[in-house]
């Protein structure tokens, strides 16, 4: 919630819910269904966070990318691990986006713009390897 925003409208809204509650395995249900991902979205983590957002707020992905990164980080130094999940998008774009956004509380006119996966991690992962020369422009 200290995240800097665009304008400081402090738009983001954050609804915390458990994975065995009946709306994630209804997505989880629907998210096999309409990608061709096995396994569930959310990794198997106890807890999910949602992030929504003002819809008509130009700037609502970006300020809700910071506050999702902010909270990752901060998870992380607590010991916790976090997957950043954008692969919902179908879902909060179908007919039922309305539905899930009630059952997960977004307030009015809001809407999904990201969520984060959270728990202790059960396998390790070493880090991708960087090409800077790639990736990075440094004009001068």
């Amino acid at each position: 919630l200290q995240a800097p925003t665009a304008n400081n409208k402090q738009e983001v809204h954050i609804s915390v819910v458990k994975t065995d509650h009946p709306v994630i395995e209804e997505m989880a249900t629907e998210f096999t269904q309409i990608s061709a991902r096995e396994g569930a979205f959310h990794y198997g983590a106890p807890v999910l966070v949602f992030l929504s957002a003002d819809k008509d707020l130009k700037f609502a992905a970006v300020d809700a990318g910071i506050c999702v990164e902010n909270m990752a980080l901060a998870a992380q130094s607590l010991g916790l691990s976090t997957v950043i999940i954008g692969c919902l998008w179908k879902q909060f774009e179908s007919d039922k986006a309305a539905y899930y956004g009630e059952k997960l509380g977004f307030p009015e006119n809001h809407v999904y713009q990201i969520a984060l996966a959270l728990g202790y991690k059960d396998t390790e992962k070493e880090p991708h390897e960087v090409d800077w020369n790639t990736h990075v422009t440094v004009v001068e």
